[in-house]
């Protein structure tokens, strides 16, 4: 549910108020070893919860000397997580018994932020500056259930009320240059960060991951991007082309490790001291016909942990050697066929195809989860469809995946608990019908 109220105080002042509430319940379960055998599963239990979220903001925003484009706000969130999770470790029946492990909380988070950002008009020919930033104060706390498995057996170092606060300050800043109506250049910097926490699955001990407990710290991430963005002609043939490349950097990455602490098998969230990831990406289309449009996309990433040596609680130090969920290379290509049928409907014919090299699914694939590396893959995918523009209505066939490939979209890396990994198969060919109607 939400709620948007806006007044207007002049011409170029408005005041504005977002209120949102949401509230979601849901259940499920998972197999997780990748085998016939009981090796890591949910259990008839399975996982089950409600996620509450309130949260308010204010905003003024408007122009001053019509030069000054500016907003700026306050915002409030109130969030809870209850979740109770049951797992059922080396199901074994009847040579041996299995490993319950239940894990069951309650997350309170509140978050408080202020922020002001403005894009000021240097009044020469298409020349903008942009500057804002925010700053923003999270408190979180975690209060595990009475059947928690580490309350049920408990040790002296656990804490069963874990609270934290963290607070940080967000900015941007960028140039840009309409240097003419069809070309935009731009510069452009940001600073940003994911708010720490308490891991669901670790020991509830004071400290963080990397020391000595359940907590891990914000993760921070600061950028900079040069880009240029062209939509116009060549020749006579309509041409949109975006071009960018960035450098990013990344303090405190926070990534998931899987060892066993304090007896317990456990996932538990660390903070690796460093990362670089830089790319480039360029996407565009031409219509060398009226009724035909051509495009696509290709993105180089080469992201690497540059400082990657981290303390695991209870453990030998791990080396954070691959950088998870990243290809290389990836690129998509298109054609779509948009024909007028009578003088309302349109029959739209689309193809496309979309290409990965092969990535990592664990960020220890080279040291402690050996295998969890997964082959690159290219999947074709075709859309037909008829449209009433006036009436807003639209039907469509799809395929997905029709040559039906076989691919992997990630795993999970077991292997330095459970000496194996799983990896997850992307979807089979699907056929899909496509109703659409605006009213």
């Amino acid at each position: 549910m939400s709620n948007v109220t806006a007044l207007e105080l002049s011409s170029a002042a408005t005041i504005k108020n977002v209120f949102g509430y949401v509230r979601s319940k849901f259940s499920g379960a998972g197999e997780f070893d990748g085998t016939p055998y009981g090796g890591d599963a949910n259990g008839p239990d399975g996982r089950t919860g409600v996620i509450k979220q309130i949260s308010d903001e204010l905003q003024l925003l408007g122009n001053i000397g019509g030069r000054l484009d500016y907003v700026a706000g306050g915002y409030f969130s109130h969030e809870t997580d209850n979740t109770r999770s049951t797992s059922v470790i080396f199901d074994l029946a009847p040579v041996s018994p299995p490993i319950n492990q239940i894990n069951n909380g309650k997350f309170t988070n509140d978050t408080y932020a202020g922020y002001a950002q403005g894009t000021y008009d240097l009044g020469l020919v298409g020349l903008k500056l942009t500057a804002g930033g925010r700053y923003s104060i999270e408190k979180t706390r975690f209060v595990r259930a009475a059947d928690d498995t580490y309350v049920t057996a408990p040790l002296a170092a656990y804490d069963f009320n874990q609270r934290a606060t963290f607070k940080k300050f967000s900015w941007t800043v960028g140039v840009e240059d309409q240097v003419t109506t069809d070309l935009l250049l731009y510069a452009k910097s940001r600073r940003s960060f994911r708010s720490g926490g308490f891991n669901y699955f670790a020991p509830p001990t004071t400290g963080f991951g990397n020391a000595s407990g359940g907590a891990y710290r914000p993760e921070t991430a600061t950028d900079a991007e040069l880009g240029a963005k062209y939509r116009g002609r060549v020749a006579t043939l309509p041409v949109r082309l975006n071009v960018a490349a960035y450098q990013m950097w990344v303090r405190d990455v926070q990534r998931a490790f899987y060892a066993q602490i304090f007896g317990n098998l456990a996932s538990i969230t660390v903070n690796v001291p460093r990362a670089k990831i830089s790319g480039v990406e360029v996407d565009g289309s031409i219509d060398p016909v009226p009724w035909l449009t051509l495009g696509g996309s290709a993105n180089y990433t080469n992201a690497r942990f540059t400082s990657n040596i981290v303390n695991v609680v209870d453990n030998p130090q791990a080396r954070f050697d691959t950088y998870p969920d990243t290809p290389k290379w990836a690129g998509a290509a298109y054609a779509n066929v948009k024909v007028p049928v009578s003088d309302r409907l349109t029959a739209n014919l689309r193809g496309d195809v979309y290409a990965q090299t092969f990535t990592y699914f664990s960020s220890t694939a080279k040291s402690l989860t050996p295998g969890a590396r997964i082959p690159g893959y290219a999947l074709v995918n075709l859309r037909a469809g008829l449209g009433d523009v006036q009436k807003g209505w639209s039907l469509a066939a799809v395929a997905k995946n029709i040559f039906n490939t076989v691919y992997y979209t990630g795993g999970v890396g077991f292997a330095n608990i459970f000496t194996l990994n799983t990896a997850v198969p992307g979807d089979r060919r699907t056929f899909l019908i496509e109703a659409r109607f605006n009213f």
